[in-house]
């Protein structure tokens, strides 16, 4: 089945500054996705990106970070985020980031409408990694803010090739098993929740998982005579 995820909810004095540099506590707090994979199949790599989701009520705030040791001028990047904020519409907003070394080439939104002017895009590149991070306005993707509970459909690849060559796209996503990344049927969900509702779900994984320890230690230590 297609992944699922949680996206925060946040107060918009939370809200993180758009900046590449994802030093804000409220990215700390939020969920990371889980590994990418091969748009066709292939192995899980945990490096090829990690990425967060927050919702202050007026702006989708995404964190994309990515392991990268060696960002080259003569390769074409490109991220990719899919948002479906209406379960019963076919439409979705769908945003890319194009770069080139340490410069954007090009950004723009092929559903929706988005004006460019209207959402923010930092763009980093560190040692070992990049970090693209976006604010997406909600009032421009006709929709109304998420409330606890309420689930949208997603999907964010991640886009290589060799600059002015027909090689194909080296691509890895989220959701894995359509024919783009772009397939709606093939979309996971985010659930939103607020920090409450996180912690408790912490606490209940936790308890959960020390309940399991303590079995696993019974079988090992004092097996059934």
């Amino acid at each position: 089945p297609p992944p699922a995820w949680t996206g925060l909810m946040i107060d918009r004095a939370q809200a993180p500054a758009v900046d590449g540099r994802l030093d804000d506590p409220v990215w700390a707090r939020a969920e990371q996705t889980a590994a990418f994979v091969g748009m066709w199949g292939g192995a899980v790599d945990p490096e090829i990106a990690k990425v967060r989701f927050v919702c202050d009520g007026q702006w989708l705030y995404i964190a994309f970070r990515a392991s990268e040791a060696n960002m080259r001028d003569d390769h074409v990047e490109g991220i990719e985020f899919c948002v479906a904020p209406l379960p019963e519409s076919d439409e979705f907003a769908q945003s890319l980031v194009m770069f080139k070394g340490k410069t954007i080439t090009r950004r723009g939104v092929a559903r929706f409408q988005i004006p460019n002017t209207d959402w923010k895009t930092a763009y980093e590149v560190y040692d070992d990694h990049f970090v693209i991070e976006l604010a997406l306005p909600i009032d421009q993707l006709f929709m109304t803010p998420p409330k606890r509970g309420d689930v949208f459909e997603f999907n964010v690849s991640r886009q290589r090739k060799q600059d002015g060559t027909d090689d194909s796209w080296d691509i890895w996503v989220w959701s894995a098993g359509g024919s783009s990344p772009g397939n709606r049927s093939r979309f996971g969900e985010v659930v939103f929740c607020d920090l409450a509702c996180v912690l408790a779900t912490m606490r209940k994984d936790l308890q959960s998982a020390l309940t399991a320890a303590r079995e696993r230690l019974r079988l090992r230590y004092c097996p059934a005579r």
